[in-house]
């Protein structure tokens, strides 16, 4: 079975569905989006722990402050991607969601 692997910016798990839309992934380190926040100024989504990086607390796309809110609704979205193991390639046939690891 897969496990969630580092805690800090986003998922880098292999999908069975192949890579998921570039709206889902984190501006800064590209990868799908892990407890996604979306900033007010800009409407970029940006991993939590990504965020929580940032020196200046300027938003690293548009340059104005901070100011994000959690995003439920791509969150949901993201816990259902399927994906495959992260020893898929030591023989591991297991498939499930982002959720059920």
């Amino acid at each position: 079975m897969a496990t969630g692997g580092s805690s800090y910016g986003g998922y880098g798990y292999k999908f069975v569905d192949g890579e998921p839309r570039d709206e889902l992934k984190c501006s800064i380190c590209t990868l799908v989006l892990r407890d996604p926040h979306q900033v007010t100024c800009c409407s970029n989504r940006f991993c939590k722990s990504c965020l929580d990086q940032i020196k200046g607390k300027r938003c690293p796309l548009c340059r104005k402050p901070i100011k994000c809110f959690r995003d439920g609704g791509i969150n949901r979205e993201i816990i259902a991607l399927k994906i495959h193991c992260t020893n898929s390639e030591k023989g591991c046939k297991w498939q499930g969601t982002i959720n059920e690891t």
